[in-house]
């Protein structure tokens, strides 16, 4: 019953099917524009994470030959990195602005895959690839924390209780069938494409798609206080007598 604001009572509620509570849950996310931006920045980021998890052993075992204990250490470092910021999330305030913070953390989360390519464009020695590699996991692992924990909570707040586990359900379920389309898609690409340059692409169509769908008139209407911080900014101008 997290942020619950329903008085309790006893209520009697129908059984519905599946079908129905999915239809449910689409119809009421039609009615909230910013609702609509999450799901949809949501849908794109589990499709081109499928870009990454491919890519990523592909690059590392088949293209940088690296050894198998070093590679489990790098996929480690992903683990630390999201541990580490969930503790730093859970000792501090709440985020003011959760879909800026968002916004930043799909943004490096883009950077990252896109840099992951860099051991292939230029030659380091084999200790330089694998630290390379702890740490693009380690920041990688920290942008998923500062992309998931601020969005769950602005849905959690945003979301009227009574559709909250109508609209969750729907959000899993899309985006549990699009990582295996994007795994299989993925999957051939890096068998006809150099890797580089399909995660790359996949990396640069991240950031776009992203900047469009979070573009400042979004920002505004999620965060209508960011509009008052511009009016602030705005000199003040002097009219000649």
């Amino acid at each position: 019953k997290l942020f619950s604001t329903r008085i309790t009572e006893e209520v009697t509620e129908k059984k519905e099917t599946m079908l129905q509570n999915m239809k449910a849950g689409i119809t009421y996310v039609k009615q909230h524009r910013i609702l609509i931006v999450i799901v949809w920045v949501a849908l794109v980021i589990n499709f081109f994470f499928g870009a990454f998890t491919v890519g990523y052993a592909f690059i590392l075992v088949d293209g940088l030959k690296v050894q198998s204990t070093h590679f489990g250490i790098t996929e480690g470092a992903l683990a630390v990195g999201m541990l580490v910021t969930s503790i730093l999330f859970a000792t501090r305030k709440e985020v003011k602005l959760p879909l800026v913070v968002v916004k930043r953390g799909i943004l490096s989360m883009g950077a990252l895959m896109g840099l992951a390519t860099f051991p292939l464009l230029i030659e380091l020695p084999y200790v330089g690839v694998v630290i390379f590699y702890i740490t693009l996991m380690f920041t990688f692992g920290a942008s998923i924390i500062f992309v998931n924990t601020p969005i769950g909570v602005m849905m959690q707040k945003r979301i009227d209780e009574e559709y909250r586990g109508r609209v969750f359900g729907l959000l899993e379920t899309m985006s549990m069938s699009l990582m295996p389309l994007a795994m299989v898609l993925f999957g051939f690409l890096y068998d006809v494409v150099p890797a580089q340059y399909v995660l790359l692409g996949s990396s640069i169509v991240l950031l776009i798609a992203v900047i469009y769908m979070l573009r400042p008139a979004i920002m505004k209407q999620a965060h209508p206080e960011l509009e008052d911080k511009e009016i602030v900014k705005e000199p003040v101008k002097v009219v000649p007598s």
